[in-house]
């Protein structure tokens, strides 16, 4: 077997695994914020920042969510479905990060986290796992494309390929 056929293979599978990982965080959570609507709004409305805010929040953030997942589904659409969602799992960490060093006067409270019962500096923990895992699964989006790319471009399209 080739030693570069069982690289590819390898970040693929790689790349596969990730992807699934982010699609398991972004479309049960949310899922989840759509059907409890209400309770998430409550949880918004307890953050330090406006009503208006908190409101606007309620509705884009599971849009985001549920958009982010979709995006990932589809290969046409992956790559900018990894931006998004690493934009938004820094956003979100931001946001913590702000909140523990006490920017806010106190810490928000803990009900808009993303798994239930954890605390701010499990769900920064957390955040990073998955951003390590965004950004990995992106580098590998970029690797495995310029390969397809060049394969496409030099290989197939080079008349003695014909």
């Amino acid at each position: 077997m080739n030693k570069h056929f069982r690289t590819d293979k390898i970040y693929n599978i790689a790349y596969l695994i990730a992807v699934v990982s982010l699609l398991i965080l972004w479309l049960p959570t949310g899922i989840h914020h759509m059907i409890n609507s209400k309770e998430f709004n409550e949880s918004m409305l307890r953050q330090p920042i406006s009503q208006f805010f908190a409101n606007l929040l309620t509705n884009l953030v599971p849009t985001a969510e549920l958009m982010i997942g979709l995006l990932l589904t589809h290969e046409l659409s992956r790559k900018f479905g990894l931006i998004s969602s690493l934009f938004l799992l820094t956003t979100f960490s931001a946001y913590i990060i702000i909140g523990l060093l006490g920017l806010y006067g106190e810490i928000p409270c803990e009900c808009a986290a993303i798994i239930q019962g954890t605390s701010w500096i499990q769900q920064l923990f957390i955040n990073l796992v998955f951003i390590v895992i965004n950004t990995f699964a992106f580098l590998i989006h970029l690797k495995l494309h310029s390969k397809q790319n060049i394969r496409e471009n030099f290989v197939e399209g080079h008349p003695s390929a014909k």
